[in-house]
């Protein structure tokens, strides 16, 4: 029974918690900062991994985080060169709303 309390603890509490603030912070960002955020993500979860149960990773595991991280890196750059703002420079944001209608 305490196993079930413990998982619930962690499930309700700590990953309901976090996901609630994450989506709550995504209504104030641009997509292209969430897009940026939800490939750092996975990369912080098996950081953490990594240091807090001392796990390995494989080869290609490693390769796979270094791919993500390099693109990430190369987004920014490319972002930035191109006068968009980093995602963690937040631009301010337009009262409009502009509707694009299809061709017809």
């Amino acid at each position: 029974m305490r196993s079930w309390t413990c998982l619930l603890i962690i499930g309700l509490l700590h990953t309901g918690v976090v996901y609630e603030l994450m989506y709550s912070a995504f209504q104030r960002l641009r997509a292209d900062m969430i897009a940026t955020l939800s490939f750092i993500y996975p990369l912080v979860a098996v950081s953490v991994d990594l240091g807090y149960f001392h796990s390995r990773l494989s080869d290609v595991q490693m390769v796979g985080m270094a791919m993500i991280l390099l693109s990430v890196i190369a987004s920014q750059r490319s972002a930035a060169t191109s006068g968009v703002a980093r995602w963690w420079k937040t631009a301010p944001r337009s009262t409009e709303t502009t509707i694009l209608l299809p061709d017809k």
